[in-house]
């Protein structure tokens, strides 16, 4: 790049050379005057404008290099995928901590409405269920083998 620049300027002062020689000035002599002074006035412009036009074309590179980098974009990417779903996780994870605060809550309110509804009768059955149960296990094999029975009648029926 440097090279380039040295370049450049070696160029430049070889034009400048050559106007001066075609308009009849040789050297660089107090003898300019006005228009001496206005061609000093346009390389210093001329030299703006190539840092300028130097550092535009440097921002241009930059630039495309980081569209080209498709490593750190598709990283960019991930990160920003990886922060939705933890945001999701984070909004999901209250919504059901609060669902099963309600669900806990209306299931005491319904255990309550139950027990205060049972009749006696099966209050006790169910005592005498607790003491006895292997016959509870009896009881409901029995149902389950008259339920499985009557399923594979209906199956066989169709």
């Amino acid at each position: 790049m440097v090279e380039d620049r040295a370049a450049e300027e070696r160029a430049f002062a070889e034009r400048a050379a050559e106007e001066r020689a075609a308009s009849g000035r040789h050297g660089k002599g107090d003898h300019r005057g006005h228009r001496g002074h206005r061609d000093h006035e346009e390389e210093d412009e001329v030299r703006r404008n190539i840092k300028e036009t130097r550092n535009e074309l440097g921002d241009t590179v930059s630039a495309l290099a980081a569209k080209t980098d498709i490593k750190s974009r598709a990283a960019e990417a991930a990160g920003a995928a990886k922060g939705k779903v933890a945001e999701a996780t984070g909004v999901a994870k209250g919504k059901a901590a609060e669902a099963a605060g309600t669900a806990k809550g209306m299931a005491s309110e319904v255990a309550g409405k139950v027990r205060e509804a049972t009749p006696d009768q099966v209050k006790d059955a169910a005592t005498e269920a607790r003491k006895r149960p292997v016959l509870l296990l009896a009881v409901a094999g029995a149902v389950i083998a008259v339920v499985v029975r009557r399923l594979r009648k209906r199956n066989r029926a169709k």
